[in-house]
Formats: C-alpha cells, sequence, structure tokens
C-alpha cells in the first residue's frame, strides 16, 4: 500500500487516483521549454536593395514590422496611383522620399539586428 499525495490516505500502489479525495496520483515530470533561435543573420546588402525597390520592405526582412510597414503602404497607394496612371509624379515622389528617408538606416539596424541574433535574443521594436 502507498499513501495518496494530497490526503495522505493508504491506495493501492498501481491506483492513479486516491478513491478518498480522487487526486492524480501520476508525478508529472515538469516540462522544460526551450526556446531555439534559428534565425540567421541578415544580410544588410540585400536589406538595402529591398528598401530601394519598395521602401519598407527591408524592414519587414530585418523582422522589424512596426518601422517598415507604414512605409509599404505608403507606397501602396502611390504604386495604384502609378498603375492607374493618376497622379503619377505624387507616386513617384512618394517613392522618392520614403526611401531617402530610410535607405541610409537600414544598414544600421541591419547591424542591430544581427548583434541580438547573435545572442540569442528576440528583436523587438521601440
Amino acid at each position: 500500500m502507498k499513501k495518496c499525495v494530497a490526503c495522505a490516505e493508504e491506495i493501492q500502489p498501481e491506483a492513479v487516483l486516491c478513491r478518498h479525495c480522487n487526486t492524480n496520483q501520476v508525478q508529472q515530470q515538469p516540462t522544460q521549454v526551450t526556446y531555439m533561435v534559428s534565425a540567421q543573420p541578415k544580410s544588410a546588402g540585400l536589406a538595402i536593395f529591398l528598401t530601394i525597390i519598395w521602401p519598407g520592405m527591408g524592414h519587414l526582412y530585418l523582422g522589424l514590422t512596426k518601422r517598415g510597414l507604414p512605409f509599404v503602404i505608403v507606397n501602396a497607394i502611390g504604386a495604384f496611383f502609378a498603375l492607374t496612371v493618376i497622379l503619377f509624379p505624387f507616386a513617384f515622389i512618394a517613392w522618392l522620399v520614403t526611401m531617402l528617408m530610410i535607405v541610409f538606416k537600414v544598414s544600421d539596424e541591419t547591424e542591430l539586428v544581427n548583434s541580438a541574433i547573435s545572442k540569442g535574443l528576440r528583436v523587438t521594436e521601440v
């Protein structure tokens, strides 16, 4: 006979539940959760290339969604206007301004993201 882990009443050695208090007698091992960082270092050249092609895409490539999404949206609106031949100069100006605003920062941000990846840290935005 063994004792219940909760109420200390005697129960059968093979019992799974205590017949007195219905407590589970199977000792569960605490599960250990491991997080694996599978992210590879990001390429500054690819981030810059993506930014030139479509401003904001370099940030999305780096995982900086909050920073890149507004630029992607503005340029999507500009592309719509360009494809419908309405306000084509607006679309070009929007692309040029947003690209120039962020293309020079992408290289530094790539270094920050790669530093976080190499340390196994989660990439977060401020």
